[in-house]
């Protein structure tokens, strides 16, 4: 029997991420650099490559909208996740930025677009291991976690 396999979501929240984008800040300001770099910045050593968790804080950076590919195997800051790095969280700009990041996961913003005020989690729970999500259990509840973390 096939695994379960849940939608594509960030394992991570977005408030993780934002401290992790301005760690990439500054060390490379928006320049583009290898995935190794971009790996530092979230805590990870590359020195063996880059590990599975490590591939999963950059998959939420991008998820987010904070980096973005630039060339190949490059990245670097987006303008969203240059804003969030130069911005005080008190400014408009950086408001905007974050609630435009938070929804910038598809999944995130089908969720949030479903319900005019959300669910229990158990409720939710059971609405994301149905169509047209198909979450497994353990997908739902990591989404739930990263989803309420987030918004």
């Amino acid at each position: 029997m096939a695994q379960e396999r849940s939608p594509n979501f960030p394992m991570f929240s977005l408030s993780q991420a934002v401290v992790w984008t301005k760690d990439l800040y500054t060390a490379a300001k928006r320049n583009a650099v290898p995935i190794e770099v971009v790996a530092k910045a979230t805590g990870s050593e590359a020195t063996k490559g880059i590990s599975g968790p490590a591939r999963q804080k950059v998959a939420a950076m991008r998820q987010y909208g904070l980096i973005e590919i630039s060339g190949q195997g490059l990245y670097r800051l987006s303008a969203l996740g240059f804003d969030l790095a130069i911005h005080d969280p008190a400014d408009a700009e950086y408001k905007a930025a974050l609630q435009k990041a938070a929804l910038s996961p598809q999944v995130f913003a089908d969720v949030r677009n479903q319900f005019e005020e959300l669910p229990n989690e158990h409720v939710l729970k059971i609405t994301l291991m149905k169509p047209p999500y198909d979450f497994s259990e353990q997908g739902a509840r990591r989404f739930i976690k990263a989803f309420e973390e987030t918004l």
